[in-house]
Formats: C-alpha cells, sequence, structure tokens
C-alpha cells in the first residue's frame, strides 16, 4: 500500500435528541451530508462497511433526554478528511455530547508487520504523559468518568481522581504514573509479545488499553478522544495521529533500550511536549515521504489545548494539587492568582 493512500475510519459516540427518529435521521443525514447510512438502532454491534455509515444503539452513552448512539464511519482517504465536517455539523444540530462519549479513531495499519504496530505503541506510551494533556482529566489515566473503555497505556494500571481523596497519596500515584522505570517495564512486556494474544493478556492492545490492534479491520484504534460534535477538534487529532503511526511505524524505535531520565517521563514537561512534536514532524518528513495537509495547524491546536487544560488544573481538590505538583516537579510555574506561566524556551 501506498502510503499517500491511507485510510482512517471514526467511531461517533453521541445522544440523539428523542424528537429525532430514525427515518428523520437517515433522509436528514443522506440530504445534508452526502453520505450513506445504515441504521442498526435496534443493536450495539454495528458490524462494518466499506461504502456507508453505519448508526447503531450504544448503551454505555448516558446523556439526558437523549438515546444513545454510535456512528461509525466507512474507511475514509486522508485527503478526503474534508467529508466528515457535514457529518459532524448536522450532527452537532441534533446530538449533545457528554462524559460518557467517547471518540475513536481507526488509523489503517495493513502495511505495518506486528513489530511495526508495537513501536507505535510503545512510542504512544513514551509519550502518553504529554497526549493525556490534549485531553480533560476523564479521558486520562484509566478510570474518570467516561474514560473506562481507554486505560492507561501502562497496562490497566486503574488511577483516578475520582478514587483518591487524599492529595498526598494522589500524588504518589501520579508521581508513579510518569516515571519511567514503569515504562521501561511495559516497554520490556510489548517486546516480548509475539502475538496480539499475548499483548492482551499482558493489558495491551485491548478495548481498556488507549491503543488497540484491531485485527478485524487491520487498524490501529485510538480509544483517547473525548465526545465531540466539532470537527475542528477531531480533524486535527486525526492528523496527528496518522501523523504518529506513520513516524513511529516506520521510523526506528523510540525505546531501542531503557527510556532514561534524560529522555523519559521525567525530563521537563514542556520542553517534552516540543519534542513530541519536532520528532513526529521530522520523522514523517523521513520515513513518511510526503506531509499531510493540516499538519503544522494540528501541531498549533494540539499545542494549546495542551497549555489550556494546564491551566486549567487550578482547583483545590486532591486531584488538581497532585497534578500541581507532578507539572511543578517537571518545571511547570502555576500561578493560581493570574493563571499559568510556561518558559517560552520550554512551549
Amino acid at each position: 500500500m501506498k502510503k499517500q493512500e491511507r485510510t482512517f475510519g471514526v467511531e461517533i459516540e453521541f445522544g440523539l435528541k428523542r424528537d429525532v427518529t430514525d427515518e428523520s435521521f437517515k433522509s436528514e443525514f443522506e440530504m445534508r451530508t452526502g453520505e450513506e447510512v445504515i441504521m442498526q438502532t435496534g443493536r450495539y454491534d454495528t458490524g462494518h462497511s466499506n461504502t456507508k455509515w453505519i448508526l447503531g444503539y450504544d448503551s454505555s452513552v448516558q446523556v439526558r433526554n437523549h438515546k444513545g448512539y454510535e456512528l461509525k464511519s466507512p474507511p475514509i482517504k486522508l485527503e478526503e478528511i474534508g467529508r466528515l465536517k457535514k457529518v459532524y455539523d448536522y450532527l452537532d444540530e441534533v446530538g449533545k455530547v457528554n462524559k460518557t462519549c467517547g471518540q475513536h479513531i481507526h488509523v489503517d495499519a495493513n502495511d505495518l508487520t506486528f513489530k511495526q504496530q508495537k513501536k507505535v505503541l510503545i512510542a504512544y506510551l513514551v509519550n502518553e504523559d504529554v497526549i493525556d494533556m490534549m485531553h480533560p482529566v476523564s479521558r486520562r489515566y484509566g478510570t474518570g468518568v467516561g474514560s473506562r473503555y481507554c486505560g492507561s497505556g501502562v497496562g490497566r494500571q486503574q488511577i483516578s481522581y475520582t478514587h483518591l481523596t487524599d492529595a498526598h497519596s494522589t500524588y504518589e500515584t501520579l508521581l508513579q504514573h510518569y516515571k519511567s522505570v514503569v515504562i521501561n517495564e511495559c516497554i520490556r512486556k510489548i517486546k516480548k509479545s509475539r502475538n496480539v494474544r499475548q499483548l492482551k493478556q499482558r493489558g495491551f492492545g485491548d478495548k481498556f488499553s488507549n491503543v488497540k490492534l484491531d485485527e478485524r479491520y487491520g487498524t490501529l484504534e485510538f480509544r483517547q478522544h473525548s465526545g465531540t460534535l466539532e470537527y475542528k477538534k477531531i480533524m486535527n487529532w486525526i492528523i496527528f495521529l496518522n501523523q504518529f503511526v506513520i513516524a513511529y511505524g516506520f521510523g526506528p524505535s523510540v525505546a531501542k533500550k531503557d527510556e532514561t531520565r534524560d529522555n523519559g517521563r521525567d525530563r521537563l514537561f514542556f520542553r517534552k511536549v516540543s519534542q513530541l512534536f519536532k520528532s513526529t514532524k521530522n520523522r514523517m518528513k523521513t520515513y513518511g515521504g510526503f506531509e499531510i495537509e493540516g499538519s503544522e495547524r494540528s501541531t498549533e491546536f494540539l499545542g494549546k489545548r495542551i497549555s489550556h487544560f494546564i491551566r486549567n488544573i487550578t482547583g483545590n481538590t486532591s486531584y488538581d494539587r497532585a497534578m500541581r505538583k507532578v507539572l511543578e516537579d517537571r518545571g511547570v510555574t502555576f500561578n493560581l492568582r493570574g493563571g499559568n506561566n510556561e518558559d517560552t524556551n520550554e512551549s
């Protein structure tokens, strides 16, 4: 497969207004978007189609006064990502999302070997502390509200501010989550796996992981994004993920041996943010051989989201206090009266 012909798919969890019937949704959706949709609203398993969208029931979606659904796309070429805009614009009129909703992105991995897929999994794991901060707290660390099915890459490790009330113990737990020694052990488990079954037995690549290896479709499924009906948000995330898969799947491993304090999670946070974006861009150019339209915009957008979510860690909950200390240990300065100050050399 040529890298330029790579495809992706989306699974959109959302609540649909109760007064919108199946018939009206189908007719309006198809007229507004120019896409065809298969209605399977009486069942959860929506199956798969290479040409049509599929709407199915989703009991995990709990939006007040709305019906819980999942809308699954067919494979879409990267160059046709603009097709999504009309879909999201329509859903934004008839739907609603909350913390029980997620957004799953499938990235084509049919041209990657199992070894290359593991390299992507490891790269996501090593950079998970940065990637986590691209998302709201409900999509971090595994058991926050709405994140049961997007667990941390440390292998089903359940970390949740909702279950820890003491700031000190929360800090110790979060600090452990960021330690390179934890990453090293996880990397060894991933490298020793000879197939997807072994990966799942060790807690990686299953539905409780941020990244799932989906053998049915030959994709890498990224489950971490929160529910959204905003095209701009999901477009930039999709572009980043496609760059990420190409950059770290086709490029050299980010962890040939151990992740040390110099290049693991313990380094200055905003320096690592900068390095992730820079490395992904350079690897994409070197090993991808082409540029995805909007890649610079995607990086800028996600960088702003990181800053936004960090600026909002200003509360007095045990989680906020502990998370501030974890980030302060890595060079982030908090000014609770006037917001956060970030060293321009590290942002």
